[in-house]
């Protein structure tokens, strides 16, 4: 039997933190004009709950961005993978409103795919810890009482899987 040597992933698409931390070519900064575009498709939009209908990329133009954007687009098919907007304050917006903005982005870059066996299209990210203690301690709680139903700010992350 002869050895053979494991497959080692290489390209932009293999990365460490500690190599990140050295530039911020993954940080976008939001523009005053890309904030001002992101405040009219929210007021455009509001009314509608985040978790129901898809956002439309023509419903969320960010033409302020569109170059960028594209390049993002071919950044996150064939390089890091990932990029972190900064420079939208968080707490001008509503929990839902931060949901369509989530969505709004995430229609720029493919199409929304399910996140989970309920059909979620916009997932939270919160500390469930309670939660789990309070099950452990005999308590009954059934799932669905335990889903989160609006995004939080708490885990200030979440996730779309998107399909390009």
């Amino acid at each position: 039997m002869t050895f053979q040597r494991p497959y080692r992933p290489s390209g932009r698409s293999v990365w460490l933190g500690k190599d990140l931390v050295r530039t911020d070519d993954w940080i976008v900064r939001l523009s005053p004009a890309t904030l001002e575009e992101i405040d009219v498709a929210v007021r455009r939009l509001r009314g509608r709950n985040a978790y129901d209908t898809p956002v439309a990329r023509e419903e969320f133009p960010l033409a302020t961005m569109a170059d960028e954007l594209a390049r993002m687009r071919r950044e996150i098919a064939t390089g890091r993978g990932f990029f972190v907007f900064r420079g939208l304050d968080r707490d001008r917006y509503s929990d839902n409103e931060l949901g369509l903005i989530f969505r709004g982005f995430g229609a720029h870059f493919g199409h929304e795919l399910t996140q989970s066996a309920f059909g979620d299209r916009l997932g939270d990210i919160r500390d469930i810890s309670d939660i789990l203690v309070t099950a452990a301690s005999g308590a009954a709680i059934s799932r669905a009482a335990s889903r989160p139903r609006t995004p939080t700010r708490a885990g200030k992350s979440a996730s779309s899987p998107c399909s390009a």
